[in-house]
């Protein structure tokens, strides 16, 4: 006599979802099941293993998802080009409002001099 429980298969998917959102610990408490028939399941029914951060949803789409990353980074490379030159210019700005200040001072202080 088999020991085993038998499952449907819908059950099995249902539970193979879960755990794609959940901890193993978290499915197996809910379903009450245990930890190797939730790995069993995943592994016949073709859904990849958390542990190695698969991600079943966007698999396929890794090469655009990668094309869109290289894409970003150059956005944001050229975006911190524009910064840093905005940086530079300001401080240029700064230097000369703060010489023109040294000068109103000097020039100040020799009115009140006089």
């Amino acid at each position: 006599m088999d020991k085993r429980a038998r499952f449907p298969i819908e059950f099995k998917h249902e539970v193979c979802k879960y755990y794609d959102n959940h901890t193993g610990d978290q499915t197996i408490a809910k379903y009450s099941i245990t930890r190797k028939s939730l790995h069993r399941w995943r592994n016949a029914l073709g859904y990849r293993n958390k542990f190695f951060n698969y991600n079943l949803y966007t698999e396929e789409l890794q090469p655009t998802l990668q094309k869109r990353d290289r894409k970003n980074f150059m956005i944001t490379k050229k975006e911190n080009g524009q910064l840093q030159a905005q940086v530079v210019e300001l401080q240029q700005r700064l230097e000369k409002v703060e010489a023109d200040a040294r000068l109103l001072k000097s020039v100040k202080a020799l009115f009140m001099e006089v």
